[in-house]
């Protein structure tokens, strides 16, 4: 990622140095007048090291305005989108950040009020993203630079004090630095706040449970000051931790106290719902609504498939007759007014079924079934109904697993 500043242009030529492939990534946020010549300069310095380049350009000042957001955040979020869109594509994606930056972001966030997990400030390695240079300096990034007569430009919003990272840097560290080699400390308690952080999440696990695409968190874990750790990390496993604030875990201990099927929205996308003896933590995704028509052919639908299998039954396994199923049978979501006959017992609504089942909401509500109208044959990973049960008329048998 290469703004065209010394730290990065310093980090640029020694990733190309070093016989790997680099590719240089500019992103254009549209803010100064001299966005598109400082573009013009990295594309430049890439072509003259021989590296292919890559731009991405937005306007940040309208996504600020248009999202109500400040210009910092929004230029963020943008770069943000950018780096996990090259991670996908399978680049590691390299930083500039260094102990300056470091000690920035950690006081940021401890003015902010953070926890452990923002004291820890930025890491070498983050996933995808590597930081080589966060244990150099500024001052010794740019003695590189003009020892290696690395040219450079000057981002003239970085004096704005307007933005709160510039306010920290050139008017809060240097009062720190009149008693405090404030940068070293900083960074020292980044290093301890990580090592604290990754003593907690190994603890963490034998009470934060993950089940597919959810986190499931026992009540008594919100009891106490444990509730922030614990939504956290919660957070954290869904890839959201960074947008963790006091609000949100004060809306998640406050569900802890009411009743079962409440829920609440939190950032990036997550629900936290209240479950019995849990809160249980989970991204949004939209589900396929279209009804599938039913096939044991292993083709999947709604998240299942279904194959054929010996014609015996087996305790803890759901196998079904397919041959008693009417014509036109579909695999879908469940739907309000649908009936269900378990196997060994009355019908009933299916919601009533599964609410005695214990199922929560959640899990109802993109649950599943072989059905025909409003009859339900099998509930998908819960229960066949009596009238598909094998029996000595079945000459064949399916069964349904998760994908």
């Amino acid at each position: 990622m290469v703004s065209g500043g010394v730290d990065s242009m310093c980090l640029l030529c020694l990733a190309a140095s070093v016989g790997k492939a680099v590719t240089a990534v500019h992103c254009n946020h549209r803010i100064r007048a001299e966005a598109d010549s400082d573009e013009a300069f990295v594309r430049a310095a890439a072509e003259r090291l021989g590296v292919p380049f890559r731009v991405y350009a937005a306007d940040v000042p309208h996504l600020s305005r248009s999202r109500g957001v400040s210009v910092e955040t929004a230029g963020r979020d943008f770069r943000r989108s950018i780096m996990a869109q090259l991670a996908e594509e399978g680049y590691t994606v390299c930083t500039a950040h260094h102990a300056d930056d470091q000690a920035e972001t950690v006081l940021l966030h401890l003015l902010r009020g953070s926890g452990i997990r923002g004291l820890c400030g930025m890491r070498a390695v983050d996933g995808l993203v590597v930081r080589p240079l966060i244990d150099c300096t500024r001052a010794e990034i740019e003695a590189y630079a003009t020892a290696e007569r690395i040219e450079y430009v000057t981002d003239l919003s970085n004096a704005d004090e307007q933005y709160t990272r510039n306010f920290i840097r050139h008017r809060v560290l240097p009062v720190l630095n009149e008693r405090f080699d404030a940068a070293t400390v900083l960074n020292r308690l980044a290093r301890h706040a990580q090592e604290a952080d990754a003593f907690i999440a190994e603890r963490l696990e034998a009470v934060v449970r993950i089940e597919a695409d959810t986190v499931r968190v026992p009540l008594d874990a919100f009891a106490d000051a444990r509730a922030e750790t614990y939504v956290r990390r919660a957070m954290t496993l869904l890839c959201a931790g960074d947008e963790v604030g006091t609000a949100a875990v004060d809306a998640v201990r406050s569900l802890a106290e009411k009743q079962t099927g409440k829920r609440v929205c939190l950032a990036g996308g997550v629900t936290a719902v209240r479950e019995y003896g849990d809160v249980v933590f989970g991204k949004e995704t939209q589900s396929a609504t279209a009804p599938q028509p039913f096939a044991v052919d292993g083709f999947p639908a709604f998240g299942v498939r279904f194959f054929d299998c010996p014609n015996v039954v087996e305790p803890g396994v759901l196998r079904f007759d397919p041959d008693k199923l009417p014509p036109g049978a579909v695999v879908r979501l469940k739907n309000e007014g649908d009936r269900f006959r378990p196997f060994g017992a009355p019908e009933k609504s299916l919601k009533r079924y599964l609410v005695d089942k214990k199922i929560p909401a959640r899990v109802r509500s993109r649950l599943p079934v072989v059905a025909a109208g409003n009859t339900v044959y099998v509930v998908c990973g819960v229960e066949i109904g009596e009238c598909v049960k094998i029996d000595g008329g079945t000459s064949r048998a399916a069964q349904c697993e998760r994908i």
